[in-house]
């Protein structure tokens, strides 16, 4: 009889896993290979850097970043000593990754969604990746809602078969 209520047990645990990886709300959803990131406005790429970061809706230098609080970074392929413009335009996501990098064992970890995008019109842009730290003990991917307060006016979202609003 107990073996029976563990198989249960963890039959439900899986459900439940399942569920969450299919809820656009979860940490847990993985984001569809076909959506879109769309670049609302023009943002410029820095002297010497191949990539910019936000958080909080704003730009942020990579030692000004509170890593332990949702951040993306957005990045192109061409490091230059002059600064590149990055027009309006609208990628689309072509793999998708969550990851999970070791930042001070035992208890941080880096949590960490990689998007590698794609767009004719700017084929210098690679990928995105947004993260936070947390403790390694529960997985704490960023979710879709953080990535949007994250973006703030610069980016927004739409899922391969689901348009999400943009704040």
């Amino acid at each position: 009889m107990t073996r029976f209520l563990i198989f249960l047990l963890i039959l439900g645990l899986v459900g439940c896993n399942s569920a969450l990886k299919d809820d656009p709300a979860s940490q847990y959803y993985l984001i569809p290979v076909g959506s879109t990131i769309k670049l609302l406005k023009r943002v410029a790429i820095p002297p010497n850097t191949a990539h910019i970061n936000l958080q909080y809706g704003k730009f942020v230098r990579d030692n000004e970043l509170a890593l332990y609080y949702p951040h993306c970074r957005f990045t192109i392929s061409d490091l230059s000593n002059i600064a590149r413009e990055i027009k309006p335009d609208t990628f689309r996501i072509t793999h998708v990754e969550n990851l999970e990098y070791v930042a001070s064992w035992p208890d941080v970890v880096d949590y960490r969604t990689k998007f590698w995008i794609h767009s004719d019109k700017s084929p210098q842009v690679l990928y995105m990746i947004c993260s936070q730290y947390n403790s390694g003990v529960f997985p704490d991917w960023v979710t879709i809602a953080d990535m949007k307060r994250t973006w703030g006016e610069y980016f927004t979202i739409e899922l391969a078969n689901q348009p999400v609003d943009k704040h």
